[in-house]
């Protein structure tokens, strides 16, 4: 999924599949986390490996994390000098031998392959999570396999790719056309934006506000949720891009980023916003800053002259997007899903984006 950041993708012909893997594991919350499997595809400065094991750690296992839910994983950009993004993606595991163990799998990359890098990970847990499967040599040339492939082709599964095929480890997931517009079902943070703000008022609110650049915080319980959510919301900007800071999750060492003077989509995990709230709220005093509340769906932002300084787009292009994405819309306590094509979310968005354009 490249779209609303097509721009801040390092080119296909340099990179990788990934660059580097790891396997983390603490024994209790609070505790440090030790590596004990690490994995480049390249030789690399032992100082270049401890270096990415430490972001690793900041972003994938900060002291506050408590692991409460079996899928929990989450997704995460980091930004160079060059404005680039390399991608991490987590997955979550308990330690089957403590309670309060806590092991992740991680892998860096320069591609958004938000369905695609999830799988690979499970896949990988059933060799390195459990003791009584636990086989290295089998991960490092599963590993090494991938690591030779070349680009992921939409069309094409890893397993495809690397011929990497034995007992639990068949690849099936596909990365989305780069040529179209993904539908919900094709594109992970589309949908699990559309699951958690399925509001039309909130979404085109959001999408105003991204649109002239505004400095917007998202809060949120679980990590999954929250870092595709994050990214969902920036493909909606298809086909500009988001040229300013991403980063959907802060680490406990980047809060202070919160009250930058440039624009940016941060997303922050709950318990972060709660230990900081003072400070996050002293922001308000910017009537650029906005803080949105993933579980209430609740927006909050600067008054001016005691009104809120709500973004807006023309009011007929507002009145058509709403009534295209009310049609998405379930009542409440409904299961179901809505009886819609599946680009329909993302194609509402397309029509906005383009109208403003030829304005």
């Amino acid at each position: 999924m490249k779209f609303g950041m097509r721009s801040r993708l390092k080119s296909g012909g340099q990179a990788r599949l990934f660059e580097f893997f790891y396997e983390l594991h603490r024994n209790s919350p609070g505790a440090d986390p030790v590596s004990e499997f690490r994995y480049c595809p390249l030789d690399v400065s032992l100082n270049v490996l401890e270096e990415w094991e430490k972001r690793i750690v900041e972003y994938a296992m900060p002291s506050w994390y408590e692991f409460d839910h079996l899928s929990d994983s989450l997704c995460s950009v980091f930004t160079d000098i060059n404005s680039v993004f390399t991608f991490l993606f987590v997955k979550y595991y308990r330690d089957e031998d403590n309670a309060n163990g806590l092991r992740c799998l991680a892998i860096v990359s320069h591609h958004p392959l938000f369905e695609v890098f999830p799988e690979l990970l499970q896949c990988l847990s059933h060799l390195l999570v459990h003791k009584s499967s636990r086989n290295l040599s089998m991960v490092k040339g599963a590993l090494t396999k991938l690591a030779a492939c070349d680009k992921l082709r939409p069309s094409a599964t890893l397993t495809d790719l690397a011929g990497v095929s034995f007992q639990h480890f068949v690849l099936r997931r596909t990365a989305p056309p780069d040529n179209q517009l993904p539908g919900l079902t094709q594109c992970s943070p589309l949908m699990e934006l559309f699951n958690k703000v399925s509001c039309a008022d909130t979404l085109v609110f959001i999408l105003a506000a991204m649109l002239i650049e505004k400095k917007i915080l998202f809060v949120g319980k679980r990590l999954r949720q929250l870092s595709l959510s994050v990214m969902g919301l920036v493909s909606l900007l298809y086909p500009m891009s988001w040229e300013h800071l991403l980063v959907p999750t802060l680490s406990d060492s980047n809060i202070d980023h919160i009250g930058c003077l440039v624009p940016y989509i941060f997303g922050l995990a709950q318990p972060l916003y709660l230990a900081n709230e003072k400070q996050i709220e002293a922001n308000f005093s910017d009537p650029d800053f906005i803080r949105v509340d993933f579980e209430s769906g609740d927006i909050f932002m600067a008054q001016t002259d005691g009104e809120p300084d709500e973004p807006s787009l023309p009011t007929s292009l507002v009145k058509r997007a709403k009534k295209s994405l009310k049609q998405l819309q379930l009542p409440a306590g409904s299961k179901q899903q809505a009886p819609v094509a599946d680009t329909h979310f993302s194609q509402t968005f397309l029509r906005i984006n383009a109208e403003l354009l030829a304005r």
